[in-house]
């Protein structure tokens, strides 16, 4: 397992754990088998670990068809990024016109991604992609380079993409793998409105039956790690698990000025491990 030189995602996601990936990372078994993400969002954590063996999911069919044309084509993928500006009248004709084609429909969603407000993923009714058009602090929508360098990770000796469920997703881990769990939720809410805010991402059956499945694994000697609210219902799902607590900055404030310092919370398998 390779973790000298990171690759950076080549998509931004609201709740990515990018700046947060050297802590987890301290988190992470020295040694483990095959390695489980369910809640893929831009993938930060298997890039900064890129293991040989993965499985990688997510309920957001579009994000994980769009991770396998990286795979399968990262130069035609570019290509179709190349002739996309990074401008507001660009970005409401895709928006509302998305093409069709598996490779530049996969260009359409990494260029509506990075250009959108905050990386946020948002379907209305219809299922149509609905953010906002985004201040942007870079007007570089992707790195080639890097793109290439996620198509190599991707293309590991066994890196599997999958669409659907997350427990369908780990349901074939076994004792010696790896499973990171990072399911949506909120941070700016957990003293105020927390079951109400969070239950828009993430509902809270979902949270309890999550919970329930983490138990059941680490019960059979797979490695779990989770990141989740720092809130005392979620620590009460965990209580067999090793918690840390750990500060990121809030970004899903519409004002940045209003981005705060805030908390979440890390679970570990106490009965398996402990964070380095």
């Amino acid at each position: 397992m390779e973790r000298e030189k990171r690759i950076q995602p080549f998509l931004k996601w609201a709740g990515s754990k990018r700046k947060l990936v050297s802590q987890l990372v301290s988190a992470v078994p020295a040694d483990f088998d095959r390695y489980f993400e369910p809640f893929l969002g831009s993938g930060a954590m298997f890039f900064a670990l890129r293991p040989q063996s993965a499985v990688l999911s997510d309920s957001v069919a579009e994000l994980v068809d769009t991770f396998s044309a990286v795979r399968d084509r990262p130069k035609k993928v570019v290509e179709y990024l190349s002739a996309l500006p990074p401008d507001k009248d660009t970005f409401y004709q895709i928006r509302q016109n998305r093409s069709h084609g598996r490779l530049k429909r996969a260009a359409e969603f990494i260029y509506l991604n990075m250009t959108c407000w905050n990386g946020l993923y948002r379907v209305n009714s219809k299922g149509d992609f609905n953010v906002p058009f985004g201040q942007m602090k870079s007007p570089r929508v992707y790195s080639e380079e890097n793109i290439r360098a996620c198509a190599n990770a991707l293309n590991g000796s066994s890196v599997e993409l999958t669409h659907g469920d997350f427990a369908d997703a780990i349901s074939k881990a076994r004792a010696g793998d790896f499973v990171y769990l990072d399911p949506p939720y909120v941070t700016s809410h957990n003293k105020n409105g927390f079951h109400e805010w969070n239950s828009k991402l993430f509902i809270w059956s979902d949270q309890v039956r999550l919970s329930q499945i983490a138990n059941r694994l680490a019960d059979k000697g797979v490695h779990v790690l989770v990141s989740n609210a720092d809130h005392f219902d979620i620590i009460k799902l965990y209580s067999e698990f090793h918690v840390t607590r750990i500060e990121r900055a809030s970004t899903l404030a519409g004002d940045p000025n209003k981005r705060r310092r805030t908390t979440e919370l890390l679970f570990s398998t106490t009965r398996n491990y402990q964070p380095r």
